[in-house]
């Protein structure tokens, strides 16, 4: 029980210190590439749900870019957890169907945020 606490906090520290990361560095970065980038490296050390955040902070904080361009290049990074929601261990999602439920996610945040995602790609 005390290691699953420990763990989770540790997850909790690598996505603010994500966060933190990506608004230090977001005066710096001004097109869909420069962003792409910024994912993918930070995809070796921060999970996919982080990754999500991380995108939905994009997609809020800047208009110079283009969010299909962006999904369309990180969708596999940004939905790598995906499988691991399923219950069963041997069930594995389509390609459309991991596609979907990350957009669902992502898609969540957005609208807690007032705005959307789908309506964006």
């Amino acid at each position: 029980m005390q290691r699953s606490k420990l763990v989770e906090k540790q997850k909790q520290v690598r996505c603010v210190i994500f966060l933190l990361h990506h608004k230090f560095f977001q005066v710096h970065m001004n097109d869909d590439e420069e962003y792409i980038e910024a994912i993918k490296e930070t995809s070796i050390w921060s999970s996919a749900k982080c990754l999500r955040k991380l995108f939905c902070t994009i997609l809020l904080s800047n208009s110079n870019i283009t969010p299909e361009n962006i999904w369309n290049a990180t969708w596999k990074i940004l939905s790598k957890d995906i499988n691991n929601t399923s219950e069963d261990p041997c069930f594995t999602y389509s390609e459309d169907q991991t596609k979907s439920l990350a957009q669902m996610e992502i898609e969540s945040m957005m609208r807690i945020n007032g705005s959307s995602f789908i309506h964006n790609i």
